[in-house]
């Protein structure tokens, strides 16, 4: 029988222990929770925070990108062109 707290964590290229997993995870859900909040009250009061929620979403997104453990996700949802290297044409 498969752990359920450690199968979830080392199914990903790059897997993580479970401690390093839920750090990870609660992080970045608090800050998505508070980049939404702040979208609320900019939905209001454009002048408050202004680009903050996408900036916060951008920087999420990006660091799962760079950890490589949710290139399958990506590519089903965005496609595999987000998955090449953003340098593979300056390299030529």
């Amino acid at each position: 029988m498969r752990n359920p707290f450690t199968a979830h964590p080392r199914e990903t290229r790059a897997g993580q222990g479970y401690w390093a997993h839920g750090w990870f995870a609660l992080r970045h859900s608090l800050l998505l929770i508070w980049a939404g909040l702040a979208g609320l009250v900019h939905a209001v009061f454009p002048w408050w925070f202004p680009f903050y929620t996408a900036n916060t979403v951008i920087r999420v997104f990006a660091r799962l990108r760079v950890s490589g453990r949710h290139d399958d996700s990506i590519s089903d949802v965005l496609g595999d062109e987000w998955l090449a290297s953003p340098y593979a044409d300056a390299a030529e």
